[in-house]
């Protein structure tokens, strides 16, 4: 009967334990640091209703404290620049913004953009943007490797 209950209690522990790792996390410098620690992965890119996750399978991003940002994929590597700013458009009032840049190749100069920051935890990001062209919804999610 005590092995049972302490099994549980260990159980619940380690349940609680990854809610923590996926709180949301709120503020600037606290969205920067958490982006900082670790590599991540796009877990879905979706441009204007076309996935395009696939065209990233395999990269690890690395969100770099000096703002630079690397993908790297085998020998491959591409680098741009990141950062996290106060929202300066009206698609997201009061909110933050995910700065990302890359400038070649040509697939990384998709979600090169100003992503509305919608949600970030320790393990998961996730970004909006509506698009100035043709109006159209991206979703960029990245999770933690």
């Amino acid at each position: 009967m005590i092995k049972a209950i302490i099994l549980l209690a260990l159980l619940g522990l380690f349940a609680c334990e990854e809610e923590l790792d996926d709180t949301r996390i709120y503020g600037k410098a606290d969205i920067s640091q958490a982006l900082a620690i670790g590599t991540w992965r796009i877990s879905q890119y979706i441009d204007s209703g076309t996935d395009k996750t696939g065209s990233f399978s395999g990269y690890s991003f690395t969100f770099h404290v000096n703002g630079t940002l690397s993908a790297i994929k085998g020998s491959s590597a591409v680098y741009g620049n990141w950062s996290v700013t106060d929202s300066l458009g009206d698609d997201n009032p009061g909110g933050l913004d995910l700065n990302i840049s890359f400038t070649a190749p040509a697939i990384f100069e998709d979600p090169s953009d100003d992503w509305d920051i919608k949600y970030v935890s320790n393990q998961r990001v996730e970004l909006e943007h509506v698009s100035g062209g043709n109006g159209g919804t991206d979703i960029l999610k990245f999770e933690k490797n």
